[in-house]
């Protein structure tokens, strides 16, 4: 049974959020794993004043998704998931809408970067969201989510003058296993990215 109960409030703007119960194994992986949850989450706060995401691939995962909740998070998410037939996404990938139907993706174009970057597609698993929790990335064995981060290859802009490039932390959706709440909704999460700046 899907679950529409809870309202939450971002940049001001008031959202109803969609939440997926866990199972009850995924349940208790996150019972069993919460001194490390608590751990992580402290190591992001203390991260938080250099606004840097600190590193978390120690720990891969903390839920091991057995597919059980497959079904109810494709009706409600299938947007989110990715049908790239085991290669790299790229702007031009299909996406599945919420019946599961295949629907093309806009193609980004030949862009001009002010400022050179390495762009890589992650099938992240562990993530922090807009509040500075860790989440981990709704991942299964038929469900794949890819997100895009960037991070500078140059200190300055070789196109633009007096602009320099520096990597800083923006937010992209996804959908997400809550460790707080227990369930499964859409979020949105930190990544890195790169950006150009005047400087002054």
């Amino acid at each position: 049974m899907i679950n529409a109960a809870r309202e939450s409030t971002y940049r001001g703007v008031k959202e109803e959020i969609i939440q997926v119960p866990l199972k009850s194994n995924s349940m208790k992986q996150v019972d069993d794993s919460r001194g490390v949850i608590d751990q992580i989450n402290e190591q992001r706060a203390r991260a938080l004043p250099n606004g840097d995401l600190p590193p978390i691939t120690n720990h891969e995962k903390i839920v091991t998704l057995t597919g059980e909740e497959d079904d109810e998070v494709m009706e409600r998410f299938g947007s989110s998931f990715h049908d790239f037939n085991d290669t790299q996404p790229s702007d031009n990938d299909e996406t599945r809408d919420e019946k599961g139907s295949k629907r093309g993706r806009r193609s980004a174009g030949s862009d001009v970067h002010v400022c050179a970057e390495q762009r890589i597609w992650k099938d992240v698993i562990l993530a922090f969201s807009a509040n500075n929790s860790l989440v981990q990335v709704y991942q299964s064995q038929r469900l794949r989510q890819f997100v895009l981060s960037s991070r500078c290859t140059e200190r300055q802009s070789s196109v633009v003058p007096n602009v320099i490039c520096v990597n800083e932390t923006s937010t992209v959706n996804a959908v997400v296993v809550n460790f707080d709440t227990n369930d499964i909704q859409q979020t949105v999460i930190n990544v890195e990215t790169c950006r150009a700046k005047f400087d002054t």
